[in-house]
């Protein structure tokens, strides 16, 4: 990947290349996971007990019928955190765990027709859809035992003439600013950022949320 690294006003450097956003978050956020997955063995005497194994995860991909949207998101998040177990290499159980981050949640959407959502499995995330959706449609606030995630962006991805996900396209950030909550579209096409409407749709790709 060809990077083009351009300094621009006010200490801002504008990263120039052909990329997905996924791939941007996972190589810039790596120190900075939004969970992070942690596998141990529940018997004392397996090695695993002692080799406890942490896997970073840069964003949660949520999964949802075309027909529900956004209305188990909350749902989804309660359910990512819960533990789950599987077999481990001694045939004993092993229990995996998932924390969130205090800081911040991207979460990846992917969005199936009704009939292809209960076998996604057996399709590419290249053939899920890109949403529309009004921006005051999205869930504004998901929380996580005493915290509280506010919505602060959309990633927002016009795809190519295949229109699959990681084809060369546009991405343009729709970012809501502090106290206000006014929204404003970022866009490398345009010299400055510009207000929109919390009514306007959008293509959504990626939702980020911060405490």
């Amino acid at each position: 990947m060809d990077v083009n690294i351009q300094s621009l006003d006010y200490d801002v450097t504008l990263a120039v290349c052909d990329t997905t956003a996924g791939h941007v978050i996972k190589k810039m956020l790596d120190d900075f996971p939004t969970a992070i997955e942690t596998k141990t063995c529940s018997n004392e005497t397996c090695i695993r007990t002692k080799n406890i194994q942490n896997n970073n995860i840069m964003f949660l991909t949520y999964q949802v019928n075309s027909s529900k949207l956004f209305e188990g998101l909350q749902t989804y998040l309660d359910n990512r955190i819960i533990s789950d177990y599987s077999k481990c290499i001694e045939n004993c159980n092993s229990v995996i765990s998932t924390n969130l981050s205090d800081m911040h949640l991207f979460i990846d959407i992917l969005v199936w027709e009704k009939d292809d959502l209960n076998m996604s499995r057996q399709h590419s995330t290249e053939a899920a859809k890109i949403v529309q959706i009004r921006l005051c449609d999205i869930p504004q606030v998901l929380c996580n035992v005493n915290r509280t995630f506010e919505l602060r962006g959309v990633i927002s991805f016009i795809p190519g003439k295949s229109k699959l996900r990681n084809s060369v396209g546009h991405y343009k950030s729709y970012v809501k600013r502090g106290a206000s909550n006014n929204w404003e579209i970022f866009d490398d096409l345009r010299k400055k950022p510009i207000p929109v409407k919390s009514t306007t749709k959008v293509n959504c790709e990626f939702l980020f949320y911060t405490i």
